[in-house]
């Protein structure tokens, strides 16, 4: 089950943020410096060199003194920043390199990674981000696990592949569909908290989620289509009259927004179990043609006095609304159960309407998912 972020974390990431404090760390200076040459950002490093840089990155990284960390070299390995070592300072990261990985943040005010000529990648685990911009033809594999981001910016053509496993994202910019594809690859998303209203965690709006439903839609990417359209849904909820919103509350609980068959199937045994326990708690399904005078076979079971009886008569009288199954058949007269009054009758009718309903969402659903990965 997705997990939203809390306390602490979840003002981080929605405060808007105050001006940034501290020096710059740029590591091509600082290299340059160190070699007493001058380092660029094309220069090719030898390992020797490859590990000063890497001290000198660890740090900058422990160092809260340090408000803006700009990596700006490109060996062929990835730069590792991790970060559980240091005190929660907020910090901002800006990322011109062929790729890093980030953990352990708890307080990073800002990532971007800008414009890159060659593909990257960004790995970012366990943090907490408040701002993640990734720039147009940045050409970058993005991974995301365990990590908080509180405002996530693609441009497009950013993105190559791109995915989401735990962690949360409160809220997007995205292209809108005539400006361009953010990504040219996979796009996956797995245990992920969206918001689904704009009153706690700054979610602008549900132009977000539309954006990036259409943009998986473009790429047939019918798990990314049916999450963003439920969160869509959720969110225009808030728009909506009274009436509604019911409705659309109803049809969010039961089916997840046609997203989930399962669900709606796992409420309608609900409904009817909770049916066969309120009928044989009241004694509502009697037997109307006095057929147990002499009961044969299974009738037997229906006609006795005992719990057993009365759960079985229970069970057959609460389906009547969805399958007409009022006579359980058997050798003699068959035996006909009724409702003891009209209470109960007019339970089963409610019962029948929210039980067809459910029935219907679920082929509903299925046939969404089906037309969609089609």
């Amino acid at each position: 089950m997705p997990k939203p972020p809390k306390g602490e974390a979840l003002n981080f990431l929605v405060d808007a943020g105050s001006p940034r404090k501290g020096r710059n760390f740029v590591l091509s200076d600082k290299l340059s410096a160190e070699l007493n040459r001058r380092v660029r950002y094309t220069t090719e490093l030898t390992p020797d060199e490859y590990e000063i840089a890497r001290k000198l990155l660890s740090a900058a990284v422990r160092d809260v003194a340090i408000g803006k960390i700009i990596i700006d070299l490109k060996p062929d390995k990835v730069w590792m920043l991790d970060f559980s070592a240091r005190r929660d300072q907020p910090v901002e990261i800006e990322v011109a390199c062929k790729g890093v990985t980030i953990s352990g943040a708890k307080k990073l005010s800002r990532i971007e990674f800008i414009n890159h000529s060659e593909y990257g990648m960004v790995e970012v685990r366990k943090s907490d981000v408040r701002q993640f911009f990734v720039r147009e033809n940045s050409h970058l594999k993005l991974e995301i696990e365990e990590a908080h981001i509180g405002f996530l910016s693609l441009a497009a053509n950013s993105v190559t592949d791109f995915r989401v496993r735990g962690g949360s994202i409160l809220n997007m910019s995205i292209p809108n569909p005539h400006a361009g594809l953010p990504f040219t690859g996979s796009v996956s998303f797995q245990s992920v908290f969206f918001p689904k209203n704009t009153k706690v965690y700054g979610l602008s709006g549900a132009q977000p989620y539309r954006n990036m439903r259409a943009h998986l839609a473009s790429l047939q990417n019918g798990p990314g289509v049916s999450l963003f359209h439920s969160l869509e849904m959720a969110v225009e909820r808030e728009e909506l009259s009274y009436f509604d919103a019911m409705v659309s509350w109803f049809y969010g609980f039961s089916s997840n927004y046609g997203a989930s068959a399962g669900r709606s199937l796992l409420i309608l045994l609900g409904v009817w179990a909770a049916s066969i326990l309120l009928l044989c708690a009241v004694d509502g399904a009697v037997i109307a043609n006095g057929a147990c005078d002499d009961p044969r076979g299974i009738q037997q079971a229906v006609c006795s006095p005992e719990v057993a009886g009365s759960l079985s008569r229970s069970a057959i009288l609460s389906l009547q609304p969805l399958t007409l199954f009022g006579n359980l058949l058997g050798v003699g007269r068959s035996v006909t159960i009724v409702a003891s009054n009209w209470w109960v009758q007019i339970f089963l009718v409610f019962e029948g309407l929210v039980a067809t309903t459910l029935l219907a969402l679920s082929v509903f659903a299925l046939r969404r998912k089906f037309r969609l990965s089609a």
